[in-house]
């Protein structure tokens, strides 16, 4: 009776171990993804399909040019989604991280864990606000600037980014009822983190904007630029010694915030590039995924002995201060702002141009094989 107790305790874990082969093997079976080869990694904040079938969101447009595309976000389950494809013959991986730092993180954790060293490049893609100014709408006097104009639709591009959320900050409100945000810095380590991400790759993604040949801007869009600025054109592209992703949790920066914002911008700039710029030559994004993301690429090539690229593209879908009036009074309040540009489309419009770059690229190297 032993005996047989025992063969039966063997021939019962053999059929586990053969049961867990076949799971096993229909994983594998089913499992259409490519691991072999270099793929280029296209990592947006959000996307799906609407009732009608149709791709929405930061990754609609990528979506829609890929071609042989395959759902394979079972492999990726930390993002909110994942297919590979192809850009005119090159594999990529279009990746929808979900919105902020944490999802942004965890999903790239997934994509490296899973397709390791054959990751070529990281490029995030998608939407921001804006300042509507080159160097902001007032100087640091106070007085109303009058530089370059930004539109709806104008493209920010670069490979450094810095999160803003990491600084000192208060609120005083010693002489007047309303708070007067103070920024300032100790030299220590809780001072805000950057990355430097590659210069190669951004210079590459600029290059190819400037042969884009630009979608026309909807009436709609229009009207907003014309009604911040009196003016409106075509997209601008801001390149990397113009402009730079700050990110942060808030989807608004005042004017007080976004002039700290460009102190800030101007010092990575300058230590990186070798340039002498002040904050009065800049303009920065405001979003939420690039300074992660290009974190995580950073950690993952020193770690890994490797030198995955980065760099990212970002459509100005709204203004982040509002527009002012010759006493400078804003001319509405920021929620109307806000409103006012996701009422024109600003968004999906933004969406289309800081596409079309990374589109662009792919052609290009393309032609040059």
């Amino acid at each position: 009776m032993k005996n047989i107790a025992i063969l039966l305790v063997i021939f019962a874990i053999s059929i586990a171990l053969l049961i867990s082969q076949i799971k096993k093997r229909d994983f594998l079976i089913d499992d259409k993804s490519d691991k072999s080869g270099e793929i280029s990694v296209i990592l947006t904040g959000f996307g799906s399909k609407d009732e009608e079938g149709n791709w929405i969101g930061e990754a609609s447009v990528i979506i829609d040019n890929a071609e042989d595309v395959q759902d394979v976000g079972s492999n990726i389950p930390m993002c909110q989604s994942g297919f590979e494809g192809t850009f005119f013959g090159s594999k990529v991986l279009i990746a929808t991280s979900g919105k902020a730092k944490v999802k942004t993180t965890a999903c790239l954790s997934d994509i490296f864990h899973y397709y390791g060293k054959n990751v070529k490049e990281v490029i995030v893609v998608g939407i921001a606000g804006i300042t509507p100014m080159k160097g902001g709408l007032l100087d640091s006097q106070g007085n109303a600037r009058n530089s370059e104009k930004v539109m709806l639709g104008d493209v920010c591009l670069n490979s450094i980014s810095y999160d803003f959320d990491l600084q000192h900050y208060s609120s005083d409100q010693v002489s007047t009822n309303l708070p007067d945000p103070v920024y300032w810095s100790e030299g220590n380590n809780f001072t805000s983190d950057y990355s430097k991400g590659n210069v190669a790759l951004a210079n590459e993604l600029y290059s190819a904007s400037l042969k884009v040949d630009w979608i026309e801007t909807p009436q709609k869009v229009k009207d907003v630029n014309i009604f911040y600025h009196n003016i409106t054109r075509k997209p601008k592209v801001w390149g990397l010694s113009e402009c730079m992703e700050v990110t942060g949790d808030q989807y608004w920066h005042d004017i007080r915030a976004d002039a700290r914002a460009r102190e800030i911008a101007v010092g990575y700039m300058n230590r990186e590039y070798g340039t002498k710029l002040n904050p009065s030559d800049i303009l920065i994004a405001t979003s939420m995924e690039a300074l992660p993301a290009g974190v995580y690429v950073d950690w993952w090539n020193k770690y890994q002995n490797s030198k995955v690229a980065f760099a990212y593209v970002r459509g100005a879908a709204n203004f982040d201060q509002v527009s002012l009036k010759k006493d400078l009074t804003p001319i509405e309040s920021g929620k109307e702002s806000l409103e006012r540009s996701e009422q024109a489309g600003g968004a999906q419009y933004a969406i289309e141009t800081s596409s079309l770059p990374v589109l662009k690229m792919f052609e290009l190297r393309s032609k040059s094989k």
